[in-house]
């Protein structure tokens, strides 16, 4: 449903339009060893040493498949000694931010059985029922159920936003399509894939988004998402804030007299920017890891762990980023606030009071510059006038009212002045008191000036293609002054973005049918109506990569970064391209461009290092290939082609263990890592293995390349006359 992309979109979208590129480059990474690199074993050292088989000790890789857990307990392990705190504690969001059906109290929608229509899809329906700690959503297809989806976890906001529910698919951890909208009361459909041609309307999870909803949880590495259900710590509780409290708490129990905490962290005891990092872990826009999942801990520098979004528009972020725009605040800037001036983490509380307190450490109401002008019962809204709710419309849904609702308000942490947030403060006032001479007047008068105000907004976002902010601001028009050109506007806005949309998926249909021709006339449509979309952009250069064009890809590629400084997936076709005609120097700058945008992933940081391998800049390719291995310790062409890399700088005892990972990722039946095998085999003088090995790989030559049964032949005989 959003125009925006995120790098796991352009990374599937790339998947799909260069697969068979991609498929071509890993066979011939990982073709015979001897005739890809030129690598043979020093045969004369061999016989010199009289080799017997006794050669390098075997040492295997031990990877870690999930996350380690660094010692995080749980917050009922804090109730020992922190009771209060802790039952103080599970009455705030914080608590819930990641929940079960169970934990909170569910819509009464569920209880009702009630069935939901999309006005965009016109081939299913969606029924939500349940109770007593059990719920669902369920698909109809022709008014027949196609699948029942059981609710295991809950994104809960206790009705005062969206709450967005989970499935558990195995271990694997589906968003389902439907959620409560609460300011609504109303069901609300987000769009995940094209509805008119596949009837999966559900999305994969992703670990940025469950890391900033829980404490701590095991992921299985090089998954983009399987868990370990078991060993979820939910929500947000005591140890995101304060650190992995085991070593405190094993402290502590065997010292019960020490009443000075030890081996755990008071945030409010850091530095100010420390101390506003905790909050920033998930209150910015710090999408995008340098370091693995749950890195951070409370002292260290945000910046060190994860690059912040460059995205100063607030209806492409997919968060609030109350930390970011509150820095631009001069009360900030010239105070020693921080997010606990105003926000209690410790219990249930209403930040708007606690800040309108605080306001007063450094304002006094008379300093007001519309002080004089206000009624008196006016003039102590500061919050209201100085921090007003937005739309944030990011994240939006269909409803059976409006093709897009928008139904998170955060408020605005830029504190400053804002003018017609103090107009609309004032006209609530008159609406709600007891009408006089005056009130009519005033009223028509505030209405007027509010409606213009948002008109020219609407206007303003309109030439900049941001049609979400522009449906957005007329809603607020036409809610101080309707009219039915706005209602016509209206239409116009969300017509226009679900062109957009649509088109977007037909694009990619058409392209995965190798339709590319259709595809690009699709999306070049697309432009007329959003010249500055990044997606699009993004698209239209792979597709005339495919098409042979390098010019208007190259054209299309390098837009992509210009209108969306976050999305790296410009560079990284850019550098893919550059790759397979052999511009390898190219290539490396590229996927170093893609990956100061996204760092630390392992498509980019893979063919980065293919490119390094194709330059013979070995331990720079070594380096690039180990980081994919850290991501994904399952990535076998990543332990192919770091041994080869290895081999080449004759380091063939340290090839082994990452030829023998090949071996076993690919079940021991993949004759080209077994001819890997057996040559590093024989570099290590492990001859009686080497023979062993190509005996194993001769095997399978025999039905799967019966051209190399000559060469494996000959390889054999030879270790038969050096072996024992």
């Amino acid at each position: 449903m959003q125009e925006t992309t995120t790098s796991d979109d352009s990374q599937e979208a790339e998947s799909k339009f260069s697969l068979s590129l991609i498929v071509l480059v890993i066979v011939g990474l990982i073709v015979v060893g001897a005739v890809l690199f030129g690598i043979t074993p020093d045969r004369d050292a061999a016989i010199s040493r009289k080799i017997t088989g006794l050669g390098t000790e075997i040492v295997d890789l031990e990877p870690a498949l999930v996350n380690e857990n660094p010692g995080y307990v749980g917050h009922q392990v804090c109730r020992e000694c922190h009771a209060t705190r802790v039952t103080d504690f599970e009455e705030t969001r914080h608590h819930l931010a990641c929940c079960t059906p169970d934990q909170q109290p569910m819509p009464e929608a569920f209880a009702r059985k009630m069935v939901f229509s999309p006005e965009r899809i016109k081939a299913a329906q969606f029924e939500m029922s349940g109770s007593e700690g059990t719920f669902q959503q369920r698909v109809l297809v022709g008014g027949v159920a196609r699948e029942d989806s059981p609710i295991g976890l809950i994104y809960g906001s206790q009705g005062m936003a969206d709450e967005i529910y989970f499935s558990w698919n195995d271990n694997r951890l589906v968003e389902l399509p439907v959620a409560w909208l609460g300011p609504q009361q109303q069901w609300g459909l987000q769009v995940f894939a094209d509805p008119h041609h596949q009837l999966d309307f559900s999305r994969q999870g992703t670990t940025r988004c469950l890391e900033c909803h829980n404490t701590w949880f095991e992921h299985v590495k090089g998954t983009g998402n399987e868990y370990r259900p078991q060993s979820f710590l939910m929500g947000v509780s005591c140890e995101r804030c304060h650190g992995p409290a085991q070593d405190h708490v094993a402290y502590h129990r065997n010292n019960p007299a020490v009443k000075t905490a030890k081996a755990i962290v008071h945030p409010g005891k850091l530095p100010r920017d420390r101390q506003i990092d905790v909050c920033g872990q998930c209150h910015t826009n710090a999408m995008d890891r340098y370091t693995p999942l749950f890195s951070f801990r409370p002292g260290d520098k945000l910046a060190d762990h994860f690059r912040v979004h460059q995205d100063p528009k607030f209806d492409t972020s997919s968060v609030a980023d109350q930390v970011g725009t509150m820095r631009k605040s001069e009360c900030f800037v010239n105070s020693k606030m921080t997010c606990i001036t105003c926000h209690n983490p410790h219990k249930k509380s209403k930040p708007a009071e606690v800040a309108k307190q605080s306001c007063a450490q450094c304002h006094k109401n008379e300093q007001c510059g519309e002080h004089d002008k206000l009624p008196a019962e006016v003039r102590l809204k500061c919050v209201d006038c100085h921090m007003p709710r937005f739309n944030r419309v990011a994240v939006a849904f269909e409803t059976e009212d409006h093709p897009y609702t928008f139904p998170m308000q955060p408020r605005q942490h830029r504190i400053g002045v804002y003018p017609a947030a103090g107009q609309e403060v004032l006209l609530t006032w008159y609406l709600q008191r007891k009408p006089d001479a005056a009130s009519p007047e005033k009223v028509a008068e505030l209405s007027s000036s509010l409606g213009e105000h948002w008109l020219k907004k609407a206007a303003s976002y309109r030439k900049e293609y941001r049609f979400r902010a522009t449906i957005a601001a007329l809603r607020e028009a036409q809610r101080f002054a309707p009219s039915a050109e706005i209602v016509e506007q209206i239409k116009e806005a969300s017509e226009t973005q679900t062109r957009i949309n649509a088109g977007y998926f037909t694009a990619n249909n058409l392209a995965g049918k190798q339709q590319y021709a259709a595809a690009v006339e699709v999306l070049s449509e697309l432009l007329k109506l959003n010249p500055e979309s990044a997606r699009v952009h993004a698209r239209l250069g792979t597709l005339f990569a495919v098409l042979g064009e390098r010019n208007r890809s190259t054209q299309h590629l390098l837009a992509v970064a210009q209108y969306d400084p976050n999305n790296p997936s410009g560079y990284n076709m850019l550098g893919w391209t550059a790759y397979l005609r052999g511009d390898h120097e190219e290539a490396i700058d590229a996927f170093r461009e893609a990956d100061a945008i996204f760092p630390s992933t392992q498509h980019i940081n893979f063919r980065w290092g293919l490119a390094l391998l194709a330059l013979q800049r070995w331990e720079e390719a070594v380096e690039r290939f180990r980081i994919v291995l850290e991501i994904d310790p399952n990535h076998s062409e990543a332990c192919i082609a770091c041994s080869q890399a290895l081999r080449q700088q004759k380091k063939a005892s340290e090839a082994l263990p990452y030829v023998r990972r090949a071996d076993q990722l690919t079940g021991h039946k993949d004759i080209d890592v077994l001819i890997s095998l057996a040559e590093t085999y024989e570099e290590n003088y492990l001859t009686q293995k080497a023979l062993e090995t190509t005996r194993q790989a001769l095997e399978i030559a025999a039905t799967q390349r019966p051209v190399l049964a000559p060469q494996l032949r000959e390889t054999i005989k030879r270790l038969e006359s050096r072996a024992p």
